[in-house]
């Protein structure tokens, strides 16, 4: 989570959140940003009820398509963890525990298929967003974001927040390359019917909302 002067950024996991507080780490005001509170993907309601200002700043976070979602998640933990060595990829420091135990045990089973519905019944996107997201008394919820409009996302919580997005700013958002990507091919790929069928049973709130398909690649 990033608690900035006029607005609370709430990272959900795969949805471009690493990008978008690294660039306001880098490009925004150091006025703006009052402080970031790690672990980066905790259930952040209890530390927002007690920020006295939360009813001055409005919330924001992203949402994305979750049959694409549930893809980019486990590719991300299956790349994470080497269970012959017992090491992580990248700063140990960014891992919570649940990560951790997800990472371990999504690399040894033998594919996205078989991770799926243990995913679905404990790690699932609609989870990941009532865990991170519900609101609490006196918080301003932004217009929801999309993952698949991020850039004009980013600017969109600048203008509407009342922050303000300077030509820097703007210059940054249009031009910063994305991070911390997970590797795959198109989603469509990786599903049967009944993996399609069972995130719409699972994510059917947010795919309605915003009205989210599944999609073959040229689709």
């Amino acid at each position: 989570m990033l608690i900035a002067k006029d607005f609370i950024f709430i990272h959900v996991p795969r949805t471009g959140g690493t990008w978008l507080r690294e660039l306001l780490k880098k490009d925004a005001p150091r006025s703006w940003l009052l402080r970031e509170r790690c672990p980066l993907h905790r259930p952040v309601c209890a530390e927002l009820d007690e920020l006295d200002r939360v009813g001055e700043a409005r919330v924001y976070w992203f949402v994305r398509n979750p049959w694409e979602w549930y893809v980019s998640q486990w590719k991300y933990w299956s790349g994470h963890y080497h269970a012959r060595t017992g090491g992580y990829v990248g700063p140990r420091r960014d891992w919570t525990y649940n990560e951790r135990y997800w990472a371990r045990l999504v690399e040894r089973l033998p594919s996205f298929q078989a991770a799926l519905p243990l995913m679905l019944e404990e790690r699932s996107l609609s989870f990941a967003l009532e865990s991170q997201c519900t609101a609490v008394p006196g918080m301003r919820v932004g217009q929801p974001l999309r993952f698949e409009q991020l850039r004009a996302g980013a600017r969109q919580i600048l203008e509407s927040s009342g922050a303000g997005l300077s030509e820097g700013l703007a210059a940054a958002i249009a031009e910063e390359p994305a991070v911390n990507i997970s590797k795959h091919g198109h989603y469509s790929e990786y599903y049967t019917g009944t993996g399609v069928e069972a995130v719409y049973r699972r994510d059917a709130g947010i795919i309605t909302e915003f009205g989210y398909e599944f999609k073959g690649e040229q689709g």
